[in-house]
């Protein structure tokens, strides 16, 4: 019987660190303690740092994956279907991994590399949201801006908006992508 992966334990201890100590200041030995294992052990899973923080942001997308796919389960069919089911899934607030993906920015900052995983992420939003057919709507990518634009100042800490306002522009948004029925019609 193989055992089970030690990858996640690895990337939660890591994301433990990097709240602590910051991106910038993450360190394998660091890593390796806090996960319980040797530096041995965290080289044969992650053999670079980098490697290490860029599972983190894969992790952070993956979180954003499983959201998304909630919320098609929760929304009825109808006009814009996955394209709210994004917007809300890019705007639910999960503390940790906002915190976990503000600590990122600043290593993300360094190495530009690494978001070469959130690139491919927006290729493929933009892909599914056109459905492999459609033609590209100003609209739709309008409203995937405006919440990428809100998760990044409330990220950077810059946000000016109050909870209530957030909530206002995020009910505005859900509104007009409702609006919007040639993006997502494989989903009604």
């Amino acid at each position: 019987m193989a055992r089970p992966s030690l990858r996640p334990q690895i990337v939660s201890a890591a994301e433990d660190v990097v709240l602590e100590i910051g991106a910038g200041r993450l360190t394998l030995d660091a890593v390796a303690e806090r996960a319980g294992i040797s530096k041995g052990g965290l080289l044969y899973h992650f053999p670079t740092k980098e490697s290490l923080l860029s599972a983190m942001l894969v992790g952070n997308l993956e979180v954003y994956r499983t959201r998304l796919l909630a919320a098609l389960e929760e929304l009825p069919p109808g006009n814009g279907k996955l394209l709210r089911a994004h917007l809300m899934a890019l705007l639910t607030k999960d503390e940790r991994s906002r915190q976990v993906a503000a600590a990122l920015l600043a290593a993300v900052a360094s190495d530009p590399k690494l978001m070469v995983p959130v690139l491919a992420r927006n290729q493929e939003i933009f892909q599914e949201l056109a459905c492999g057919t459609c033609t590209f709507k100003a609209e739709t990518a309008i409203l995937c801006l405006a919440a990428d634009g809100i998760i990044f100042q409330e990220l950077l800490g810059i946000s000016p908006l109050t909870p209530e306002q957030r909530q206002e522009v995020f009910s505005e948004l859900l509104r007009r992508a409702e609006v919007e029925d040639n993006w997502d019609s494989r989903s009604n």
